[in-house]
């Protein structure tokens, strides 16, 4: 009951979200510059994301290989099929699948696929990371940024000034170094983070502390079957690499709709997205993804149109999740799962997960 009222909840808030943009936009206009947009952009636009199915892979492949030897089809498969499952379950129910097809495949004990998954996830983070200081470093207004009232229907603009958009950038800076020395510290002091994070996290919420502990443990569980700083290494190029294609994908989207943008441009969007998505709300990013796009682009670019900026958030959302889906459901064919069978076994391993440390001795199969 509970996760079907998170499915109901979170399409509620999707189509809401798309609802409030389409309501901002002239529909028509929408359409007129959908139509300015040739097939062969939208061809090659997904042709230069279709590439993270295998820099994913490899990415988290280098991880795993660290510690024993797998075949790349099962992390493949693993891969893709969380992903899909990222995109169409709630809660972040995707992350639990990919273990549990990893662990079923590759015949891995549950407790390093979740490690494995960890590091997979903390990669991704430094790539983030990456994307988010080139963002602040290039991203310098000389003038007040105004967003439209008809925007988020309101009935004044909201004025963000230089000042403000500055000290934000301080503080996002700081967060970010705030973050990497954490990660350093479970690197070198796991035990002193884990005991800092149960006392500052335990003033807030007990329940808070306890699901960061599990956190930085499987984190820390994950740095235990890290044979290779090399590996990680070349783990780290693919998660950038994987940026990198998000990056050009949205780049080739822009100039499709003839937008004339500052370089940096693309990093703000993919900035403002991964922050939309990052609570797992409506399946897919449905209408957290466009409000991303549009929101970053009225930013960047205040005299763009809202409607071709809508319109740049639809192509760009169906030519990210093309791969996703593609791949996802030929894994899915391939491996012969079933994702309401992945679900349901995701729901079970929850308490798993749940604990500091997973048990060794669960295997992770369906």
């Amino acid at each position: 009951m509970k996760k079907k009222i998170q499915i109901v909840v979170g399409i509620i808030i999707g189509v809401g979200l798309l609802g409030l943009l389409f309501r901002q936009s002239d529909w028509r206009a929408v359409l007129a510059a959908l139509r300015t947009v040739s097939p062969a952009w939208v061809v090659l636009s997904i042709l230069v994301v279709a590439p993270v199915a295998y820099t994913r892979t490899m990415r988290w492949a280098y991880i795993i290989r660290s510690s024993q030897w797998v075949p790349l089809r099962p992390i493949f498969s693993a891969s893709q099929i969380g992903f899909l499952a990222i995109i169409v379950l709630p809660a972040r129910l995707g992350e639990i699948v990919r273990v549990l097809v990893l662990g079923k495949l590759a015949k891995i004990p549950f407790s390093k696929c979740v490690a494995a998954s960890a590091l997979d996830r903390v990669s991704d983070f430094v790539s983030l990371l990456v994307v988010i200081v080139v963002t602040l470093l290039a991203y310098r207004p000389t003038t007040d940024v105004r967003l439209p009232a008809h925007l988020l229907h309101l009935n004044n603009d909201i004025i963000i000034s230089v000042n403000a958009i500055r000290y934000g950038e301080l503080t996002i800076a700081a967060t970010v170094l705030g973050m990497g020395a954490v990660l350093v510290g479970v690197f070198l002091r796991p035990k002193l983070v884990l005991r800092m994070s149960d006392l500052c996290m335990g003033i807030v919420s007990k329940r808070l502390a306890k699901s960061v502990h599990t956190f930085i443990q499987h984190f820390v569980d994950g740095l235990s079957i890290l044979k290779s700083p090399g590996d990680m290494a070349k783990a780290l190029f693919f998660s950038l690499a994987t940026w990198g294609c998000y990056l050009l994908g949205i780049t080739v989207v822009m100039a499709a709709f003839g937008v004339d943008f500052p370089w940096y441009a693309p990093f703000f969007v993919e900035v403002c997205v991964a922050a939309m998505i990052s609570m797992p709300l409506a399946p897919g990013g449905v209408g957290q993804f466009h409000v991303g796009v549009v929101g970053a682009l009225k930013i960047v670019l205040p005299e763009m149109d809202v409607a071709v900026a809508f319109a740049i958030s639809l192509v760009a959302h169906v030519i990210n999740l093309i791969p996703v889906v593609g791949f996802g459901l030929f894994c899915l064919f391939w491996e012969q799962f079933g994702l309401i069978e992945l679900s349901r076994e995701s729901e079970k391993s929850k308490a798993i997960l749940a604990t500091p440390q997973a048990p060794e001795e669960s295997s992770g199969r369906l």
